[in-house]
């Protein structure tokens, strides 16, 4: 499946999970991994859309690239992004919309 619109070079950051100690849970970021995709900014009432759902978002990508999970980050330059919500069910599970929310390195 091909998605229209103009590409954007993002890179995917997985968070790893350590064990569990008293001291709380270590969290460590792999290795970015590159990928393709369509990035729009949504509107006014597409934030409030995600509101409802208790959460803040700021831009959505349409992707083939089906690795990514909430909770991971994404990249793009000098910016990086939180996936606060990806439905990877769209168009039969060929591509998935990911919810973004920005925060400047």
């Amino acid at each position: 499946m091909r998605i229209v619109g103009p590409k954007t070079q993002l890179k995917h950051v997985k968070r790893i999970e350590g064990v569990k100690t008293a001291a709380g849970t270590s969290i460590t970021w792999d290795t970015p991994i590159r990928f393709e995709g369509v990035m729009l900014a949504l509107s006014g009432r597409e934030k409030l859309e995600y509101q409802q759902f208790k959460v803040s978002a700021e831009y959505k990508v349409y992707t083939n690239y089906m690795d990514i999970v909430e909770k991971d980050r994404v990249t793009r330059g000098d910016y990086e992004y939180n996936v606060v919500f990806v439905d990877d069910k769209f168009l039969m599970n060929q591509i998935c919309t990911v919810i973004l929310h920005g925060k400047s390195q």
